[in-house]
């Protein structure tokens, strides 16, 4: 499931989540909204680079805001992420990173800013992608073998640590190549789709 930050304002018009098909579709209907001129992407991981690149190739000055040292920095090393960053940077994307979002304002009822533990970033559109949590609350407190987050451990067949039965998609580990083999939670479409 979606992990949506509730801070103060969340519920603001223009504060929109991203990680569905329909709420791209809803993102991409804010672009005809010439007002909307000032971006804020919450969370740099594959999704918030995505839509900075997107919005910023638009014409929209874009703030890409994570509490993360870099982009991507979950799914690569340090020197590719700096990488990225620096692509980033140079296309005149304004990188927000070691930051945490405390609360949204707005005016009119509409979003006006992000407020961060080190600032405030005026936006008339904020953008929030900030990932997926296992839905596994049903397997809670059954036995069931688990990463830190809460997703459950399979094999390479899908079978959790409960002899018979399998499990699949986003409340599952898989296996990351670049760490030999080792277990991970990669909420990628692909990754469900693989599964």
């Amino acid at each position: 499931v979606p992990a949506l930050p509730r801070r103060e304002g969340h519920n603001l018009e223009n504060i929109q989540q991203v990680k569905l098909f329909q709420d791209a579709q809803a993102v991409i209907g804010k672009l005809e909204d010439e007002t909307i001129r000032r971006v804020c992407i919450v969370g740099a991981g594959y999704i918030g680079v995505e839509l900075a690149e997107a919005f910023q190739r638009c014409g929209r000055t874009v703030t890409l805001i994570d509490r993360a040292p870099t982009c991507v920095s979950s799914n690569f090393d340090a020197p590719f992420s700096e990488r990225m960053a620096e692509n980033l940077a140079a296309h005149g994307i304004r990188l927000a990173f070691r930051e945490t979002v405390e609360r949204f304002e707005g005016k009119d009822g509409k979003v006006a800013s992000v407020v961060t533990d080190k600032g405030t970033h005026e936006a008339d559109l904020v953008c929030v992608c900030v990932g997926f949590r296992p839905n596994t609350e049903l397997f809670r407190d059954k036995g069931f073998a688990t990463l830190g987050n809460g997703a459950l451990l399979v094999d390479h067949h899908q079978e959790t640590s409960k002899k018979g039965i399998f499990a699949v998609g986003d409340c599952a580990s898989c296996f990351d190549n670049a760490r030999d083999g080792e277990a991970a939670y990669i909420a990628l479409a692909t990754n469900a789709v693989r599964s």
